[in-house]
C-alpha cells in the first residue's frame, strides 16, 4: 500500500469516528421525560414538588420516603363555644383544684383553641386574672394547658391547697389523691412533666397526706405501703383502691344493707299489726256504746216549750197585771 492510499484511508476513518461521536452527543442532548409528584404536607406548610427521574427507583441507596398525613383544623362555631362554656365553667363554691380535675375528666386536654376562641369563652374560672390568662396566648393550645399556665401565674403553691377535711368514702379519697396530682402538675417547671393527673408518680408525701385523712375502717390497709416510690402512678393506685373497695368493703356494705332492709320490713310489719289491732278495738268500743234516750228525754222535758206548758201571750199578760194590782175581772 502506498503512502497516499494510507493517508486517504485514515482520513475516512477519522471522518466516520467524528460522525459517530456527533450522533451520540446529539442523542444525549435530547431531554428525557420527567414526572412531577406533589409531596403530602401539613396544612400550615407550603406546597412543594420533586422531580422524579428513572434513576429515582427505591433501592438500597434510595429508600422510599414516608409521607406525613394532612392535618386539617377548623374554627369552632359560636354554638360550640357556648357548649364548652356551659360544660367547663367553674361552679359556685367549687375549689380551683376540684374544678380543674373535673374539666380534665371532661376532655379539656382534647379541646384545642387559638387565642381568639379562648377569649370568646368568657369567664370560666370566676376569677378575672385566670380568665385573662386563658386567652393571653395566641398560639393554638389545648384548653387544659392554657388553664395550667394561667393558674400557675395566679397562685403561689402555698396559696393553692387541697381541701383539708377528712374523707369518709373511697371515692372521696380517690378525688383527694387525684387533686394532689393536679397540684403537682400546676407547679412543675419541667416541660416533660406529665399533664395527666393519672400519669403522675405518687410520692410518699402524697400517699401520707392521703392516708392520714382517711376513716378508721381503711386505716389498716392505708397504713401498709401500697405504692413503690418513683414507680407507681396515681392511676394505678386509684385502680388498686377501687378493687379493695369492691372486694373487701362491698360485702360489708351489702350485709349492712340487708340488715337495714330486714329492720325496715319488721318495722312496717309492726306498724301494720298495730293499725289492725287499734282498728279492731275501736270497732268493739263503738259496738258496746248504747244510746241514752231516757236521759235525753229528761233533759228535753225540763225545757218544754211554753205553749206545751199551757202558756200563751194572753195568759202571760193577765198574770203580769194581776201581780201589779190590776183588776183583771174588768
Amino acid at each position: 500500500m502506498s503512502v497516499s492510499t494510507q493517508a486517504v484511508t485514515e482520513e475516512k476513518e477519522t471522518k466516520g469516528a467524528i460522525s459517530i461521536s456527533t450522533q451520540t452527543v446529539t442523542e444525549a442532548e435530547q431531554p428525557k421525560p420527567v414526572a412531577v409528584a406533589p409531596v403530602q404536607k401539613k396544612k400550615s406548610k407550603s406546597k412543594s414538588v420533586r422531580i422524579v427521574t428513572d434513576e429515582d427507583v427505591p433501592g438500597p441507596s434510595h429508600p422510599a420516603e414516608e409521607t406525613e398525613p394532612e392535618i386539617i383544623t377548623r374554627s369552632l362555631s359560636l354554638g360550640e363555644l357556648r357548649d364548652l362554656r356551659r360544660e367547663f365553667t367553674r361552679q359556685t363554691n367549687e375549689s380551683i383544684l376540684t374544678w380543674l380535675l373535673r374539666i380534665w375528666d371532661a376532655a379539656a386536654n382534647d379541646t384545642i383553641l387559638d387565642g381568639s376562641e379562648a377569649r370568646q369563652l368568657g369567664s370560666l374560672s370566676r376569677d378575672v386574672v385566670i380568665d385573662q390568662g386563658i386567652g393571653r396566648t395566641q398560639q393554638t393550645l389545648s384548653l387544659w394547658r392554657r388553664l395550667l399556665t394561667s393558674v400557675r401565674d395566679r397562685y403561689l403553691c402555698k396559696d393553692l391547697q387541697v381541701h383539708q377535711g377528712k374523707w369518709s368514702t373511697m371515692e372521696q379519697g380517690i378525688q383527694y389523691l387525684r387533686e394532689l396530682a393536679v397540684l403537682e402538675i400546676i407547679f412543675s417547671e419541667d416541660e416533660r412533666f406529665p399533664k395527666s393527673p393519672d400519669d403522675i408518680q405518687c410520692t410518699s408525701q402524697m400517699w401520707l397526706r392521703f392516708a392520714r385523712l382517711g376513716p378508721e375502717m381503711y386505716s389498716h390497709y392505708l397504713a401498709t405501703p401500697q405504692w413503690r416510690e418513683g414507680e407507681d402512678k396515681v392511676g394505678l393506685l386509684v385502680n388498686k383502691l377501687r378493687i379493695y373497695e369492691d372486694t373487701v368493703t362491698a360485702p360489708f356494705h351489702t350485709h349492712v344493707s340487708s340488715v337495714g332492709t330486714r329492720l325496715a320490713e319488721q318495722v312496717r310489719s309492726l306498724i301494720e299489726e298495730g293499725h289492725q289491732k287499734l282498728k279492731k278495738e275501736l270497732k268493739e268500743e263503738v259496738y258496746h256504746i248504747s244510746p241514752e234516750p231516757t236521759r235525753v228525754s229528761a233533759i228535753r222535758s225540763r225545757h218544754l216549750p211554753a205553749r206545751e206548758r199551757g202558756y200563751t201571750p194572753q195568759v202571760n199578760l193577765w198574770s203580769f197585771l194581776r201581780e201589779h194590782g190590776e183588776d183583771t175581772r174588768k
